[in-house]
């Protein structure tokens, strides 16, 4: 397949850069191949053999479990300047954590507590060289930059993986991929037993040839954000097109998913879809079930639910699965209601359940053209140098085919930041969006917790 897709580059572009293009290409399917191969090692199937067999769990037996992961985790952080000294002010002894309750000593932490003390954050040394960089812009409008490790990787894949294993998958079936891959000039790339499909373009043909790859490729499983795979099923509704698929079933994260979209999926596709909640700082995992709740696994992390207002909490959460950058206690800005126990375990060890995701909500921005395109998997793909410069950012939109981006950077009278993130943002967009940025000194709040990364000013026509 690669040979084929080099092929396609120098029939398309039969000119010197076309060998420009197959280098980009070829780096691309090593990157891709390489973190592919590197997802599943590292004490996966420890993880997944522990998954299992903590069904049969008591209540008394995952107390155990929690205590002791908390218990080294905090005796790792302990090494990290930050949390010696909240350690040493609260008088806080890691070694001596004997009940999950004593945590609530600690400070919680927050995006902003992270900047300020950025240089009282560093790296384990003996991670350096088993970590990588992570970026994340979230729901919050406030983008982050730390390390993950490589057994964290490894570690949340296996889990991942566990929650994809109820529809049916197991490691190395095939896999079409639509969550917004930005593959230059190509809109599909295959590698290997997957299919990347770019969720940038939506032209008619774009969108045929898209189905056209499905159905020669014939995925076993569909790895989606909800907005742009209900896009496309839109688009095979309301143009009557007809598409042969055989799903076993479609996995669909980092965004809600609304019933009307569930259903529309459902109607296309005709097999289970299967959701999850998480976040990249990997403090709070949960699998979704049918009826739009969650359940949250007590083997990922301690998590604790912060009151905002009546029946309405902030997801807390404390993960001990990235051994080189410790998030405790940390806000996720995400809001969930109807928190109730429920019985995961077939031993009936009760673990938490909530009937709601409230926070993660999708926003819809108008191209030129009249197209309504949702802006979640643009803002969860930029991952550029450019947030380095960046302490809060809001998208504004007043008329359509146009986009404000308001921007508290970290350093004043700095352009570069301005540059490259337009040029991020005309990759995702093209000549369909005209984007304006604009430097401001604050950004108003809607909440306490939270302010909008979207406001849109357009009639409620969109």
């Amino acid at each position: 397949m690669f040979m084929e897709t080099l092929n396609a580059v120098i029939i398309q572009y039969p000119n010197p850069a076309s060998y420009l293009l197959m280098t980009y290409y070829l780096l691309n399917f090593a990157k891709i191949i390489l973190a592919e191969s590197l997802k599943r090692r590292l004490g996966y199937n420890s993880w997944r053999i522990l998954l299992q067999n903590s069904n049969q769990w008591s209540t008394k037996d995952l107390h155990n479990f929690q205590l002791e992961k908390l218990r080294q985790l905090f005796i790792r952080a302990d090494r990290v300047p930050y949390y010696a000294k909240v350690f040493k002010n609260v008088g806080f002894n890691p070694r001596r954590l004997s009940s999950l309750s004593e945590i609530s000593q600690l400070p919680l932490l927050d995006k902003n507590t992270i900047h300020q003390y950025s240089g009282d954050f560093p790296i384990f040394w003996p991670m350096r060289r088993l970590a990588r960089q992570v970026s994340t812009g979230g729901s919050t409008g406030e983008p982050l930059q730390f390390i993950q490790s490589l057994v964290g990787l490894t570690a949340e894949q296996a889990f991942i993986d566990h929650i994809w294993s109820a529809g049916g998958f197991k490691p190395g079936m095939k896999m079409a991929i639509i969550r917004g891959n930005w593959i230059g000039k190509l809109h599909r790339m295959r590698v290997g037993q997957m299919l990347f499909i770019s969720g940038y373009e939506h032209e008619s043909q774009v969108m045929l040839g898209n189905i056209r790859a499905l159905e020669s490729f014939q995925p076993d499983f569909i790895h989606a954000y909800p907005s742009l795979l209900h896009r496309l099923a839109c688009f095979i509704l309301d143009n009557d097109v007809r598409i042969k698929v055989d799903c076993k079933a479609v996995f669909c994260g980092s965004e809600a998913i609304y019933p009307h979209q569930r259903d529309q999926i459902t109607s296309v596709f005709k097999c289970p879809i299967i959701t999850w909640y998480g976040q990249s700082e990997q403090v709070a995992l949960a699998t979704g079930c049918p009826d739009g709740s969650f359940v949250f696994f007590p083997q990922y992390s301690f998590v604790e639910f912060l009151p905002v207002r009546d029946d309405m909490y902030e997801i807390v959460g404390t993960g001990w699965l990235n051994q080189a950058f410790p998030f405790i206690r940390y806000r996720t800005g995400d809001l969930v209601s109807g928190i109730e126990s429920h019985c995961f375990a077939e031993s009936g060890t009760p673990v938490i359940r909530i009937k709601s995701l409230v926070g993660r909500s999708q926003h819809m921005v108008v191209l030129n053209d009249g197209t309504v395109t949702p802006l979640n998997h643009v803002i969860y793909s930029l991952h550029g140098d450019e947030w380095k410069n960046i302490q809060y950012f809001q998208f504004v939109q007043e008329s359509q085919g146009q986009l404000l981006l308001l921007v508290v950077p970290k350093r004043r009278r700095d352009l570069r930041w301005g540059t490259a993130m337009t040029n991020s943002l005309r990759k995702k967009f093209g000549n369909l969006l005209t984007i304006q940025i604009e430097e401001t000194e604050k950004l108003d709040s809607s909440n306490t917790l939270k302010f909008p990364y979207f406001v849109s000013q357009l009639p409620d026509k969109y």
